[in-house]
């Protein structure tokens, strides 16, 4: 019995030294958000110069 717990203890040992730190999770987040906020920013102009080159398009046919 206590053998198995021995190697229970060492197994979770070994795969505690992989797991995420507060750090790592905080880093990931900040990541996150930058990509998030780029990702809005592209939207949003793409968005603005589709819709102008709309109008524009429609004042030179319909104007």
């Amino acid at each position: 019995m206590m053998e198995k717990i021995r190697v229970d203890v060492a197994t979770l040992s070994e795969r505690s030294k992989s797991f995420a730190t507060k750090e790592d999770v905080q880093l990931i987040r900040t990541d996150v958000q930058k990509e998030l906020t780029n990702q809005t920013r592209w939207l949003a102009t793409t968005m603005i110069a589709i819709a102008s080159v709309g109008l524009a398009v429609a004042k030179y046919l319909f104007g």
